[in-house]
């Protein structure tokens, strides 16, 4: 039976404010200069709560707007928070799970959850000005993350590149808009499918309007050629938040795009066709290959999300259903994958783990090598993990679509990504063990994160058929 809060415009992002606002005071009344980890796990009975919201909201929840149409109320946006909370749950978690606790600053977990509110937004948003500003609000908060919780030359280095990338993503993203309210007079999602599918407006302004924007969002996602200075932010960032970039932000950034190119610009499908189409093959080609030669893990797992990125790219280029919910499927799978990679380099690996450091490490820890290598198979896309599910149900979408050439050239990149996930594999089981390799210390946070994603990455490669399911009908309302 639902509860008298059920049918609430924005109930979790409501409740997900008051939570960072609750936490920025207890910080600064209780906990100033001091341990912070109280703060954690107060944020995650929060985010708990947060969770239970939103699952709430979408048994029960309606489709429509809210706000004077400003926000959608649906759940395609329910579905993406969903994700997105439990990637942040799993950063959480590897945060508390850290050894330098000591080290943890306060301001950690608001930004967290302002980042995380940003994202939320951006899906919900019927207008392209709260998505711009939903985007700012998940983009600015991360670069504080990068710079203040590392506090080294390298955590300096990627809070900079992130906050260019951000900057100049936001900045095309803003002049695309204006260029598009120029040509239709409003900056609403349904008025620009109303306009755009007449005659009447002035293509000179539509036509760079709509190129500025697909640009700012694949910027935002770290789609090549945009993506460049992703490895060295992942790389330079401290663990939980290189885990909580690597898996929400693409999610997130994916899901605004397909709402945007699919529902305000599905008439003038042809002006941004072509720029997704060639995004899309540079994405997997140049995270497939340059992934082969990486020998740090952090780095590598950036390049195989660019592939990812890629891949789902070819599943929204296919504009049916089965393209879109093999996107969302691809997502659930690598979001699972990696909190189990990133769990693992939390128990093993040093700050900026190299290949090195897991040379031997089924000699000294068995179970977890094993479950880091079947991490690493479903990012490669091997079966019996849901990363081969999401990928087959990807590629046999884009077959209906009649569009053979993206499918052959994301099938063809598929061994260069298990090659590249073998190769780390294998060092770990095979290989003897490195004199210099790091102690490993199992964590219950981490190894909490680790064994929900091998259950969930082996229940979704082996029963993918209840979550396809339930995809296909929520994609539904952007088509």
């Amino acid at each position: 039976m639902p509860s008298t809060w059920v049918g609430i415009p924005l109930l979790p992002e409501i409740v997900l404010a008051v939570l960072a606002l609750l936490i920025i005071v207890l910080d600064a009344a209780f906990w100033p200069r001091r341990l912070s980890q109280n703060l954690g796990y107060l944020m995650l009975c929060g985010l708990l709560l947060v969770l239970s919201a939103a699952l709430q909201e979408w048994t029960y929840g309606v489709n429509g707007t809210a706000f004077d149409g400003l926000i959608f109320f649906d759940a395609y946006a329910t579905l993406v928070d969903l994700l997105v909370l439990a990637v942040a749950l799993c950063a959480l978690l590897l945060a508390l799970s850290r050894s330098d606790r000591e080290k943890q600053v306060g301001e950690f977990y608001p930004l967290l959850l302002i980042s995380v509110l940003g994202m939320m937004l951006a899906v919900s948003a019927a207008n392209m000005l709260i998505v711009y500003l939903g985007l700012e609000l998940a983009s600015l908060p991360l670069w504080m993350l990068v710079t203040v919780s590392r506090g080294d030359g390298k955590g300096l280095e990627a809070g900079v590149k992130m906050l260019i990338i951000s900057l100049f993503g936001s900045g095309m993203m803003l002049f695309g808009t204006a260029l598009l309210y120029g040509a239709v007079g409003g900056t609403g999602l349904q008025l620009l499918v109303d306009s755009l599918s007449t005659s009447v407006v002035d293509d000179k302004l539509v036509i760079p309007g709509v190129g500025l924007v697909v640009a700012g969002l694949l910027l935002k996602t770290g789609a090549a050629p945009f993506h460049a200075w992703s490895p060295d932010v992942r790389e330079g960032s401290p663990l939980a938040v290189s885990a909580f970039v690597a898996a929400a932000v693409p999610a997130a950034g994916c899901a605004v795009l397909g709402r945007v190119m699919l529902f305000s610009f599905a008439s003038v499908e042809h002006l941004w066709m072509p720029l997704l189409e060639v995004t899309a093959v540079l994405s997997v080609v140049c995270g497939s290959l340059q992934a082969i030669n990486q020998r740090n893990i952090k780095r590598l797992l950036a390049y195989v999300g660019v592939a990812q990125v890629g891949v789902a790219l070819v599943g929204l280029l296919a504009t049916n259903e089965a393209g879109l919910a093999g996107l969302f499927f691809c997502f659930f799978g690598s979001a699972l994958a990696l909190a189990g990679c990133y769990a693992v380099i939390a128990m093993c690996g040093p700050g900026s783990p190299d290949l090195r450091d897991y040379c031997g490490l089924a000699r000294q820890q068995p179970l977890l090598a094993l479950g880091f290598a079947f991490c690493l198979a479903s990012l490669a896309g091997l079966p019996p993990t849901a990363g081969f599910i999401g990928r087959l149900y990807v590629l046999t979408a884009t077959l209906e679509a009649g569009r053979v050439g993206l499918a052959l050239v994301a099938a063809g990149c598929f061994p260069f990504l298990a090659y590249a996930g073998l190769r780390v594999a294998c060092s770990a089981i095979m290989n003897p063990p490195d004199v210099k390799r790091v102690e490993v210390h199992v964590r219950a946070e981490s190894l909490v994160v680790l064994l929900l994603s091998l259950m969930g990455t082996l229940t979704l490669g082996l029963m993918p058929a209840a979550l396809l399911r339930v995809i296909g009908e929520t994609v539904t309302a952007v088509l």
